[in-house]
């Protein structure tokens, strides 16, 4: 069995001192025991958990969530560490795509290839475009994934030219809004209206079918709260989602 004082502990998962008193403060990581010597000793079963507590800090969430899902009585560590794994994974190959971007981008500039517009948009490819419509399904409920499928299918048929036509022209539509934004020029303000119409007619074009206003709307609705079209548009520039997410509802009255 393990055994690791607190100035140990601290030193091996690369944390304050501070931060293992302030835990065993609030109950979240308390000591397998206290010494005669009054020192905290912790043992196999508190390292685990201060892994634990650690990746749900990298993952964001906050001491008082941490404590309550960890106190859970079905809570398995082995099924955590397995959706751990599963995130950073997808975690890993988004990062991976991204700095591919980066670097092609970069070549692109310097001038020591010619820089296709799609491959500005690597990490999100019209399929993988495709395939977030499935969290509509949160929103809509099961009588969406007829449409979803219908999309999928659709634009399996299209060849990589096509594909490719696609992106170039979402690349167009927002490499535009962006200067605008940049413009300073709102959201609402008629000049955008004409990018916000061939924008839902891009989308028409990946649904196979057409994208009504509330249709519109309701994608700048998940457009906003998903993480991936989040971190997609914010590497537009700064502010471009909560931009396009308000051009969308402006011109769809």
């Amino acid at each position: 069995m393990s055994k690791y004082t607190v100035k140990q502990l601290a030193k091996l998962a690369n944390v304050s001192v501070r931060t293992l008193h302030h835990y065993h403060q609030i109950g979240l990581l308390i000591p397998a025991y206290i010494g005669a010597n009054t020192y905290r000793y912790y043992a196999d079963n508190e390292l685990l958990r201060l892994q634990q507590i650690l990746f749900y800090r990298e993952f964001g969430m906050g001491l008082k969530e941490i404590s309550i899902l960890l106190d859970k009585p079905d809570f398995d560590t082995r099924n955590a560490l397995l959706a751990h794994k599963a995130r950073l994974a997808s975690e890993m190959k988004r990062y991976r795509d991204l700095i591919a971007t980066i670097d092609r981008t970069i070549a692109g500039i310097d001038g020591e290839k010619t820089m296709k517009n799609q491959n500005l948009y690597k990490g999100l490819t019209a399929e993988e475009n495709a395939n977030y419509e499935s969290d509509l399904v949160n929103i809509h409920g099961e009588k969406i994934k007829e449409h979803i499928a219908t999309s999928k299918a659709h634009n399996a048929k299209k060849s990589d030219t096509m594909r490719g036509k696609d992106m170039d022209e979402l690349a167009e539509i927002e490499t535009g809004l962006a200067a605008f934004m940049h413009a300073g020029v709102r959201a609402d303000d008629a000049k955008t209206a004409t990018l916000i119409a061939r924008h839902r007619d891009w989308v028409s074009g990946m649904w196979g079918r057409d994208c009504p206003p509330q249709a519109h709307v309701n994608l700048a609705e998940m457009y906003e709260t998903h993480p991936g079209f989040q971190a997609r548009y914010e590497s537009i520039a700064t502010g471009y989602t909560k931009y396009l997410c308000d051009a969308i509802r402006a011109h769809s009255g």
